[in-house]
């Protein structure tokens, strides 16, 4: 919702959620926000524990990829997460 929420309109979250061969889970999640750096730099002096513990909770065996999704011009267009769980 930080990327989502500054853009004073309604704005759209998409999750996708996938069971790989390996039997690990991918869980895509898309928006179309501000973009996650644009949404940090805001944030300011204020310190978000939200990323540390995902990162905790997926261990050493998950993974967390974060990209700014961008247009051909390189605006920002929003924000895709990728996890991947793994057993």
């Amino acid at each position: 919702l930080h990327g989502v929420l500054p853009k004073n309109q309604k704005g759209k979250i998409e999750i996708l959620v996938d069971k790989l061969a390996d039997e690990s889970l991918s869980i895509t999640i898309k928006d179309d926000g501000v973009g996650f750096y644009h949404s940090m730099q805001k944030a300011g002096k204020h310190t978000s524990r939200g990323m540390e513990l995902i990162r905790s909770r997926l261990g050493k065996k998950g993974k967390m990829l974060i990209e700014e999704i961008k247009n051909l011009n390189q605006e920002i267009l929003g924000t895709k997460v990728i996890l991947q769980i793994t057993p």
